[in-house]
């Protein structure tokens, strides 16, 4: 199994090791049980009309194609090249976190995945949903999304970090994890509730510390990273960070420009062009007073005078 997808092999220099091998069995099943479940709900959810209006057919293939990225970011070919270019591994986590996270979550899973597998995932989801819904908009959760958005990229670039995920099989997973979770959080602002101004300044954030991680790697005169052996492309390790960090720049900044796009059509714009063309409203009716038993009990429609008592 570590021949064909190897998210530790990888952890670059674990080939062949039985950690390896699990860590490479877990991430295959996972990606076939997450997209047997969504194939299952999304045939679930086009039964009815409202259902193909939540899922259309572009959304599955892009939780497809964010899963294919994914595993082609992780396979052998693509952990070979991060074990030797310190360049190949930035782009591995440009892929994880700027392509296969947003794709993921275009795909809709939490919906899709909440009609494959009913009521026991509602029992588990609706909590934090509801805890989703009551911190909207508060300054600590708006913190909290900042710090797992920008906090994952600082943290596995500082040397020592980047260096313990090179040895480890283990920490090598989490730093992807974590990484994917930070594209998700990423379009999750453009898509979610979080209150315009604040998703502004978010991405905003993201982008000067994406900009400035770049710059710090991009026009450094000292290799900060020396596991790699770029000598097999004639590369020096100094040259190698450079491209990384040309790939981080430019790239990943295209990932912001993009989101700032989507996040400035999707609040500002869609709303008003979808609105249907309104008509001119229909007078108003006059309200009828309620028929007068004693004129309806009369033809001549003379009112009855009752006598006073």
């Amino acid at each position: 199994m570590s021949g064909q997808l190897g998210l530790s092999h990888l952890a670059h220099g674990g080939s062949g090791s039985p950690m390896s091998d699990l860590i490479d069995l877990v991430v295959v099943v996972l990606a076939l049980a997450a997209t047997l479940l969504h194939l299952s709900g999304a045939r679930r959810l086009r039964t009815s009309d409202r259902g193909r209006r939540e899922l259309p057919p572009w959304r599955s293939a892009a939780f497809a194609v964010g899963t294919l990225v994914g595993l082609v970011s992780v396979s052998a070919p693509m952990e070979h090249l991060a074990e030797e270019l310190f360049s190949a591994h930035m782009a591995q986590h440009l892929l994880l976190s700027f392509v296969c996270a947003p794709l993921v979550v275009l795909g809709r899973p939490a919906v899709v995945f909440a009609v494959a597998l009913g009521h026991r995932y509602a029992r588990v989801v609706r909590p934090l949903r509801r805890l989703a819904v009551r911190t909207r908009g508060r300054s600590s959760a708006l913190v909290v999304l900042a710090a797992l958005h920008i906090v994952p990229w600082l943290c596995w670039h500082v040397p020592a970090s980047y260096d313990l995920a090179v040895r480890l099989p283990v920490v090598h997973v989490v730093e992807h994890v974590t990484l994917v979770l930070s594209g998700m959080v990423l379009i999750w602002l453009v898509l979610g509730r979080v209150p315009t101004a604040p998703a502004f300044a978010l991405l905003l954030t993201g982008m000067a510390t994406m900009g400035a991680l770049a710059a710090v790697l991009a026009f450094g005169t000292v290799p900060l990273y020396t596991g790699h052996t770029p000598q097999v492309w004639d590369l020096t390790a100094l040259e190698d960070q450079q491209l990384g960090g040309a790939l981080m720049w430019f790239p990943g900044s295209l990932a912001y420009v993009v989101a700032v796009v989507a996040l400035v059509y999707a609040r500002l714009l869609r709303p008003r062009a979808a609105l249907p063309d309104r008509q001119s409203p229909a007078p108003p009716r006059e309200p009828t007073a309620p028929p007068d038993r004693d004129v309806a009990a009369y033809p001549t429609g003379q009112p009855h005078h009752r006598p006073y008592r």
